[in-house]
Formats: C-alpha cells, sequence, structure tokens
C-alpha cells in the first residue's frame, strides 16, 4: 500500500480532455460509417440471392443491433471524461478540507 497519493490535477483533466476528444472523434467516424450502410442499405437486391444475404447477415446476423451498440461508444467515452473531471475535482476538494482540518488540529495541540 502507498504512503502517499498524488493526483495531479492538471495532467489528470488533460487526460479526461483526450478522453472527451477520442470519444467525439469515435462518434465522428460512427457517423460516417452509418451513412454509408445506411446508403447501401438493401444492395444486395431483392433476387432470392438477396434475400437470403439479407435474413442471415441483417435479420439473424443482428446487423442492427450492433451498428445501434456502437452508437454509444460516444457517449460512453464523453460521459466518463466528464464524470472523472468531477471526481477529480470531488477528490482535491476533499483533500483540501481534510487538510485544514488536520492542520487545525495540529495547531490546537501546539497551543
Amino acid at each position: 500500500m502507498a504512503d502517499d497519493f498524488y493526483l495531479d490535477e492538471g495532467a489528470y483533466d488533460g487526460i479526461m480532455d483526450d478522453l472527451k476528444t477520442v470519444g467525439t472523434a469515435y462518434g465522428d467516424g460512427f457517423r460516417k460509417l452509418t451513412a454509408v450502410l445506411d446508403q447501401y442499405d438493401g444492395a444486395w437486391g431483392g433476387d432470392d440471392i438477396g434475400k437470403a444475404f439479407a435474413e442471415k447477415y441483417i435479420e439473424e446476423g443482428h446487423v442492427n443491433d450492433h451498428v445501434n451498440n456502437y452508437g454509444q461508444g460516444e457517449e460512453g467515452l464523453v460521459e466518463s471524461a466528464k464524470n472523472g473531471k468531477e471526481s477529480a475535482k470531488t477528490l482535491a476538494e476533499l483533500d483540501y478540507e481534510n487538510a485544514k482540518d488536520l492542520d487545525s488540529k495540529t495547531t490546537a495541540e501546539k497551543e
């Protein structure tokens, strides 16, 4: 177990900003992907082979379910960054208040 714990708030905030940027970029890429998927939806045709492909690939393969699940990635990453920043702020405030409390007790004991 560590004797000391230190959180570099500035560096941590930077990491959370990077995580938010990654989440936003992920969302941009996902929107481009879905636009292409939508553009080519049904491109396999309505003949027997096309229908069989659609049944196996789209319906039984749960492609739309997977695409919808992937779409939640942006929100998850951006929210994680936001929550991480809030947690670090709370930790810093708590640390400050505890240090102030300990300092006042130490000062009172010396008097």
